[in-house]
């Protein structure tokens, strides 16, 4: 067996480039590897240059999974030590080109590293995995014992108190306790308080010698006086309130009244009199000055009603403005702006009479006979169910109306129930408006019926006309479509338009005089 010692020996340098191939068995004294180059992991891999390198996140994140290793061929020795103890790098199992034999994924640990060897599939083999201690005291990872991992038998007593280890030590105190129910006697105990006696014993009886007994009392005569009434002692100051006091059964005037309050049913009839107070008031005191006004601190607050009703008195002054905004004292106690009155909604409805189709894509005029019972011929406007077809319906608005927004709804019937689009859009206008200004925005409805019947539609979104009427008598006009174009209209036959109604809300004021 051959002996490598030095592979380049006469050579001015021990560098050694290319392959060296050997026959038979070599004992290698010692392999010199390259210094460490640092690669760094670039979603989830890394390019090798050489037999060792140190490891590092991408962008320096705080950890990071390498699942490729890139470059080196079979039986490539590849050793990767952590860049930096901080950014930790876990090499994943089956992930990437990196296999492991138990199968689990490894984190490198700060003084560990990790050998492996690539195979002729590219897959690169773990074949030592030094990441610190797998387990101690059931715990993986690198491991700093702790207290709770010894029995005290194992830990050596460095105290004072007779043993070899904690638990002699532990033994030793517990022979030589006191019971847990153990007790002292007083005179077992030594007095440290201010009260003569050398145990607690001896304190208590010196305590009991002074003691006044149970039933002792005091004469007020030998009670010093230290309240503000003239008296040396609390007999002296008594006999001061006593002869100030007025007697038990005493009377008022009503001048002598000047604070506090006094419940109704203390004030005499004859006082109410006296005063001239109306009847009106004759739960109210009076003013001293025997005039009929009530003092306004003598009347109750007035209280508004919060669910459970209010309490009635003198009511709160209204703020500088309030008159001029018009406000008014509400139940609840507070001035508030007068609401304004509701209109009340109304109902417009047009036939086929009021209708008039437009020029360019008519609806054609029909007579629908459903037949039936009732065998009915009822006019209607056929709108078709490719080609968007419109007409116009004009008239003067409800009076009185303040403008705003109208809802459309439209009644009509086809031989399928499928749903059908319809649109609405309008223009108000007074006098020297021009009829060429466009139309409002159109707001449209879809509905469906049952073949055969008649569909009432749900209302359209809220409409504003173009124009809006700046007086009374103003003409609007309304343009209704099938929106034939419409993707939600699915319905493959005419729909014969019966009626439209519109509502609005109409105004309070009342119409002025022409």
């Amino acid at each position: 067996m051959a002996l490598l010692e030095n592979i380049a020996k006469d050579r001015a340098t021990n560098d050694v480039t290319g392959d060296i191939n050997f026959t038979g068995a070599v004992a290698i004294s010692s392999v010199l590897l390259a210094s460490a180059t640092e690669v760094t992991i670039a979603s989830g891999a890394v390019t090798i240059t050489q037999g060792v390198h140190t490891v590092d996140t991408e962008a320096d994140a705080a950890s990071d999974d390498l699942d490729t290793i890139n470059g080196g061929t079979d039986g490539t020795l590849l050793r990767l030590y952590m860049e930096d103890a901080a950014r930790v790098v876990t090499l994943k199992h089956n992930v990437g080109n990196i296999l492991v034999s138990t199968g689990a994924d490894i984190t490198m640990s700060a003084n560990g590293f990790v050998t492996l060897l690539q195979n002729a599939a590219g897959d690169w083999l773990v074949t030592t995995a030094a990441t610190g201690v797998s387990s101690v005291y059931s715990r993986a990872g690198n491991v700093v014992a702790a207290a709770s991992d010894y029995d005290a038998s194992e830990v050596d007593n460095d105290s004072g108190v007779t043993g070899a280890f904690v638990k002699d030590a532990l033994d030793t105190l517990d022979s030589g306790k006191a019971d847990t129910g153990h007790s002292h006697g007083t005179d077992g105990i030594t007095n440290d308080s201010g009260v003569s006696g050398a145990t607690a014993s001896a304190a208590l009886d010196t305590l009991d010698s002074g003691k006044a007994d149970t039933g002792h009392g005091h004469a007020a005569s030998g009670i010093t006086n230290d309240s503000g009434v003239s008296g040396t002692n609390v007999d002296d100051a008594l006999d001061t309130l006593d002869s100030g006091k007025a007697a038990a059964s005493h009377n008022h005037d009503a001048a002598d009244v000047n604070s506090g309050t006094m419940a109704d049913a203390r004030i005499s009839q004859a006082s109410v009199d006296q005063h001239g107070v109306t009847a009106a008031a004759v739960n109210r005191v009076p003013k001293a000055n025997g005039s009929a006004l009530l003092d306004e601190a003598w009347v109750p607050d007035f209280v508004g009603d919060s669910g459970a009703g209010g309490t009635k008195g003198a009511v709160p002054a209204p703020s500088a403005g309030d008159a001029a905004a018009g406000k008014l004292l509400h139940a609840d106690g507070t001035w508030v702006v007068e609401q304004p009155i509701v209109g009340t909604y109304r109902t417009m409805t047009f036939s086929t009479d009021m209708m008039q189709p437009e020029a360019t894509n008519p609806p054609g005029l029909v007579t629908v006979a459903p037949g039936g019972a009732a065998d009915m011929s009822l006019p209607a406007y056929a709108f078709d169910p490719t080609t968007e077809e419109s007409l116009f319906i004009q008239f003067a608005m409800i009076d009185p109306w303040p403008g705003g927004t109208i809802k459309v709804r439209f009644v009509y019937h086809s031989t399928a129930g499928a749903n059908v689009v319809w649109g609405a859009s309008g223009g108000c206008y007074a006098d020297g408006d021009l009829l060429t200004s466009a139309l409002g925005t159109e707001q449209t409805v879809t509905d469906g019926g049952f073949p055969g019947s008649a569909t009432i539609t749900d209302p359209t979104a809220a409409l504003t006309f173009s124009v809006s009427p700046t007086s009374d008598n103003a003409m609007c006009v309304l343009k209704i479509a099938r929106k034939a174009a419409d993707g939600g209209d699915v319905n493959a036959t005419d729909a014969n338009l019966f009626l439209v109604h519109i509502q609005m809300l109409e105004d309070t004021t009342e119409q002025s005089a022409w």
